[in-house]
């Protein structure tokens, strides 16, 4: 079923949030989910209206209690946190609404006894103005925006969405409409057992301590580096960035074979930042309040099985480079047994990020496993598989394999907890480690290391004063030099090494897109490359929809609409808003400045409008574009006289007799009717009542130039022909 809704309504609102949403330098490899707070709408991040409801689709209802008692039958290892089916829907589903110079499509999901709800698709093709977002308008929740650089290959699946009913938005420009196409194949139903209040996950024991924790100040780096990864739909486990001998940012993810287990790891969210705004230390506190960040879908690069040291390393979709607050942690290699603490970052039961650490030497359970006994703080639980644990020089040494009896913690806070053990690295790095961390006469160890990224001081604009991006967190052991594309829009030094990169525009109208590249070397090693689209100087010359050259043609009384063409970042701008003018034989409304504005015909002869636009530089150039109005309109405007033409002190407004219908003819001497005087920028200067069918209006009180008369009667509401004030 496929509904469409014109909607002739301009929202200038929502044009402002997607303006905002393609601001020059955003990093799109990642995907943003927003849990928001009692003062912040989703509204307030969607760049569309919600006022229009799209169809909801109930879900069969599912019986979580037998889902779970047959896991225990069959003896399920893993944390399941829903139930997910198999659906197929498509955009003939949905309902579409046309707006001026965009349209949105939107289908809903409602399953009244589920937790929360996940989305797989496949067969996508986003063209590159589409912009997707999931969301919960209730529980304030918002995924996106979605961008076909956001796929992996033509799939994506969800993040969770903790509601039970939840939207589907895409967002696109009314010529790329045709080419969106999608399908919805798997829904995710959150378990919400009927004879407890609590949610399925995030109920790790209280003896947890949040990673935020003062104890976890020193593992800052490493913290960046673990992730909560949602096994297609329906189970928990953990993992984390690994690096390499290169350092090269290659975003290998180190977790549990048995994670895997019936899996396809193209369907895998890999949620990272997700941790707690207030910890609780120790204490269960969740993570669902502020922004995280995911990532889709992985291959397969090695592993080992459950038998042996039950490792998997998986290459994640999507590029890191540039993104702040991201890690790949350091390992170490070595067979020898670590005799001082040892510590584990993980996320049990899917709980925001915690860390558990054992004071004692780690003993041996066998030749591939390390074992831990007891946890002296905190512990780790179902959903803490395969997260790394790390030696006192905060290397990882292996991942977590399996526990039992995992339940909970003593009196004194010391974890109730029989056995745990991790696969030891040193195993895994000759099952296939090697080949992709290091390869031949490899080190034992590597350090852990932070993403680099580019500082640009808040903003993405170079004028004609020095403007700085900095290279934060250099990779040690690799040499860093920068260069810019279009070298002619600088009148700075357009490449150089070290960290920072200085520039300013030639000049104030210089207007133009750049690239700043930071480029870091290393002999035998994959350059790593860090940019940052930029614009310097002012905005370009506005495009716009229709062009208006060739002059447009235009009846009285006929409406044009006219766009800003292209986004803010091809634009320039800091938000995709023009200012607006009209002269001759067109006229505007008042209404603020958008990316759009409709032009009306109100007289026979030549018209034009124009278009600026600003950014912190300054304004751009002014685009002209012209109209041809003639007396050919349909319908036409009821049009009354204005003499004489131009005007000097006075003028006559006089309502034609051919206008008033004869029931009202002999009542005009005793009707009151309503005059008003409208400059070329929609603005009433003057307005007045009068009797009869004429009235002469004195314009000493009117600026000089083009102005246009409306009379407004019982029986209808007339235009007058444009008149000018000398």
């Amino acid at each position: 079923m496929k509904k469409v809704t014109k909607v002739k309504q301009i929202f200038a609102k929502s044009i402002v949030v997607l303006a905002i949403l393609l601001t020059p330098g955003l990093t799109i490899a990642q995907v943003i989910t927003r849990v928001l707070s009692e003062k912040e709408a989703v509204t307030d991040f969607l760049p569309f209206s919600t006022e229009e409801s799209p169809i909801v689709y109930r879900q069969p209802t599912i019986d979580f209690e037998e889902i779970l008692k047959e896991d225990e039958r069959n003896n399920r290892t893993l944390q399941r946190f829903a139930v997910k089916t198999n659906v197929d829907y498509s955009l003939e589903n949905g309902t579409w609404t046309n707006y001026e110079t965009f349209s949105v499509w939107k289908i809903a999901f409602n399953a009244p006894d589920a937790s929360s709800l996940s989305f797989a698709m496949k067969d996508i093709k986003l063209p590159e103005s589409a912009e997707m977002y999931i969301y919960s308008l209730d529980k304030k929740i918002i995924q996106g925006p979605i961008t076909s650089k956001n796929l992996f290959e033509t799939t994506f699946t969800s993040d969770v969405i903790e509601d039970n009913e939840v939207e589907i938005a895409v967002i696109i420009q009314n010529q790329e409409q045709e080419m969106v196409s999608f399908k919805i194949n798997g829904i995710g139903q959150g378990i919400k057992l009927k004879k407890v209040s609590s949610r399925a996950w995030q109920e790790a024991s209280d003896c947890n301590i949040d990673v935020n924790c003062p104890i976890g100040t020193p593992w800052a780096v490493e913290r960046d580096a673990v992730m909560l990864i949602l096994n297609g739909q329906e189970d928990l486990c953990s993992g984390a960035l690994i690096n390499n001998l290169c350092q090269d940012l290659t975003p290998n993810i180190l977790t549990a074979d048995h994670c895997l287990t019936g899996k396809n790891p193209a369907n895998f969210v890999f949620r990272f930042r997700f941790e707690s705004a207030i910890p609780t230390c120790p204490g269960n506190s969740t993570g669902n309040q502020g922004t995280w960040i995911t990532f889709n879908g992985a291959t397969l690069r090695a592993s080992s099985p459950f038998t042996a040291s039950d490792f998997a390393l998986l290459l994640m979709g999507g590029n890191i480079a540039g993104i702040p607050n991201l890690a790949l942690a350091g390992w170490n290699r070595n067979l020898a047994i670590p005799q001082q603490t040892v510590t584990a970052i993980h996320h049990p039961f899917g709980d925001a990020k915690k860390i558990s650490i054992d004071d004692e030497a780690l003993g041996v359970a066998n030749a591939n496993l390390w074992g831990i006994n007891q946890w002296d703080t905190g512990l780790v639980q179902q959903g803490s598989s395969g997260c790394p644990l790390f030696d006192a020089n905060r290397r990882i040494i292996g991942q977590l394999r399996s526990g039992i009896n995992n339940i909970g913690c003593n009196t004194d806070g010391t974890s109730l907890v029989d056995n745990n053990t991790f696969g030891r690295l040193s195993v895994s790095w000759t099952a296939g480690l090697n080949g992709f961390l290091a390869g031949a006469n490899a080190p034992m160890t590597t350090n852990s290391i932070r993403v680099p990224s580019i500082d640009n001081g808040g903003n993405t604009f170079v004028c004609t004063t020095n403007r700085q991006f900095i290279l934060q967190n250099p990779i040690p052991g690799k040499v860093v030099s920068w260069t810019v594309t279009n070298p002619a829009l600088f009148a700075s030094t357009t490449s150089g090494t070290g960290t920072i990169a200085t520039l300013r525009a030639a000049a104030m109208l210089t207007g133009g897109s750049s690239t700043v590249t930071f480029t870091l070397t290393q002999a035998g090693c994959t350059p790593v490359v860090i940019t940052q689209n930029i614009w310097v100087g002012v905005p370009a010359l506005p495009t716009t929809n229709p062009h208006g050259n060739p002059a447009i043609s235009l009846g009285i009384g006929q409406n044009k609409l006219i766009s800003l063409s292209g986004t803010a970042a091809s634009l320039g701008l800091t938000s995709r808003i023009g200012t607006w003018g009209a002269t001759g034989a067109v006229s505007t409304s008042s209404a603020p400045a958008i990316s759009a504005k409709t032009y009306t015909g109100t007289t026979t002869g030549v018209g034009n409008f124009s278009v600026f636009t600003s950014n912190v530089c300054g304004n751009s150039l002014t685009k002209f574009g012209g109209f041809n109005v003639s007396g050919n309109c349909n319908p036409c405007p009821k049009v009354v006289f204005n003499t004489p033409n131009p005007a000097s002190s006075t003028f006559l407004c006089e309502i034609p007799a051919y206008l008033i219908p004869k029931e009202y003819a002999d009542h005009l001497s005793n009707t009151v009717n309503k005059l008003e005087i409208i400059d070329f920028s929609g603005k009433v200067q003057k307005e007045e009542t009068f009797l009869g069918s004429s009235t002469e209006v004195n314009t000493n009180t009117l600026n000089a130039g083009l102005h246009f008369t409306k009379v407004q009667t019982p029986y209808g509401s007339f235009m007058g022909k444009i008149i000018i004030v000398k």
